[in-house]
């Protein structure tokens, strides 16, 4: 069986958390992106909330 073959990174091999502190001012598109993003990483990449990427 020929497999298909996949090029570029992995959402995990390439992504981290985004964080963002008190002071950060952001649109609500961007914040929106964010969440999404993280998300994704909890769903994908098994992301703790709250701690920080193992590296």
């Amino acid at each position: 069986m020929i497999k298909t073959q996949t090029s570029g990174v992995l959402f995990c091999d390439a992504a981290n958390p985004i964080y963002v502190s008190n002071d950060d001012f952001m649109t609500e598109e961007t914040e929106r992106e964010i969440l999404f993003h993280n998300t994704m990483g909890e769903r994908l990449c098994n992301w703790q909330y709250g701690h920080l990427p193992n590296v």
